[in-house]
């Protein structure tokens, strides 16, 4: 039975199995997905977040993350020590926990994420950090997938780079939150039939989000 379709207004994916089952035959896509799981069986067995962390930075290369290690260093010392502390309270509970935050909670979230981010490092960078920490609320937020998403975000064609500034955490959080929970239903069936790696619905929406939005490009000559 096909899935069903995933609705993001003004878009309709029809056939979302097919884009999750078309990222997964990236290799460095299936490592991440795994690794994803792996750090998410770490945390319920209570291994600390400062140990998870450690791991989650170079796995975030697996999906192009533009950060160096120099900016992984950096985010293992002071000051970004507590930004990750603070982000830990607040990405947890999904993302219906994430909408239904005060104003106050979601402005420290921003000002977290404003601490890590840089002038050689955007938002995309720090993303690929949290989804692999908390794989129940995040999503991916490169160019292609906020402007997809309908947020005003200007970036020049081609390559994914990564420009997108802090500023753009809690809209596009907003937005991809909404459209998990909007289709929830869809998503968790999705999951459940894509066999390539364990997924939820978040990370489900997030992966056919990037191939929507950008990964399809890789397959059009396949």
């Amino acid at each position: 039975m096909p899935a069903a379709p995933i609705t993001i207004p003004p878009h309709v994916i029809a056939d979302p199995l097919r884009l999750l089952t078309q990222r997964a035959t990236l290799p460095g896509a299936y490592g991440y997905d795994h690794s994803a799981h792996a750090l998410r069986v770490a945390a319920a067995k209570g291994v600390p977040l400062a140990d998870r962390l450690a791991l989650a930075l170079h796995g975030s290369w697996m999906v192009n993350s533009r950060a160096t290690s120099p900016v992984f260093r950096r985010w293992l010392q002071e000051p970004a020590r507590p930004a990750w502390i603070v982000l830990d309270e607040l990405l947890r509970d999904g993302p219906e926990g994430w909408l239904g935050l005060a104003d106050d909670e979601r402005a420290v979230a921003a000002q977290a994420v404003t601490l890590l981010c840089g002038a050689d490092v955007g938002v995309a960078a720090v993303s690929k950090v949290l989804a692999l920490l908390y794989p129940q609320t995040l999503c991916l937020m490169d160019d292609h997938a906020i402007a997809w998403l309908g947020l005003a975000h200007e970036f020049a064609p081609g390559e994914e780079k990564g420009t997108a500034g802090a500023s753009l955490f809690v809209p596009t959080l907003d937005a991809f939150g909404a459209a998990v929970v909007a289709n929830r239903e869809a998503l968790t069936a999705l999951a459940a039939a894509h066999t390539a790696a364990v997924l939820d619905a978040t990370q489900a929406l997030d992966r056919v989000l990037w191939v929507a939005s950008y990964g399809e490009r890789f397959f059009q000559k396949k």
